[in-house]
């Protein structure tokens, strides 16, 4: 968490700040997050993690947010006799980490650095 106070496009611990800096700019562009963090694949996560860290380090967190298995008593198989079905998380943000926020911002702002590249648009994130 503590790194993405050096981001300068994000807002997390300060909201208003990246807003800030875009006063006087001829052009800004904005991407709305709210439907982002349901769906941002947790392969996409670890692939950009595993650029920035060791393969070890982003296959723990694959295994950690990805294959760590919840069971939910009340949901019920046809198929299944036992008393609970288990679940993980394969996208959006696993509920209870307090990590995985900050991954997900570290990818999905990679990964707008890296479609604005594409389109000539100059966005930088440190």
């Amino acid at each position: 968490m503590e790194a993405l106070g050096d981001l300068k496009i994000d807002g997390t611990f300060n909201q208003s700040a990246p807003l800030d800096r875009q006063v006087g700019a001829k052009k800004i562009y904005s991407i709305d997050l709210k439907a982002a963090t349901d769906r941002w694949p947790l392969l996409i996560q670890l692939d950009l993690l595993e650029s920035f860290f060791r393969h070890e380090f982003a296959g723990e967190v694959g295994n950690l947010l990805g294959f760590t298995m919840f069971g939910v008593p009340l949901a019920k198989s046809l198929e299944r006799t036992n008393d609970s079905l288990g679940f993980s998380f394969q996208v959006g943000q696993s509920l209870g980490y307090y990590s995985s926020w900050a991954f997900f911002i570290i990818s999905f702002s990679s990964f707008c650095c890296m479609g604005s590249s594409r389109t000539r648009v100059s966005w930088s994130i440190f």
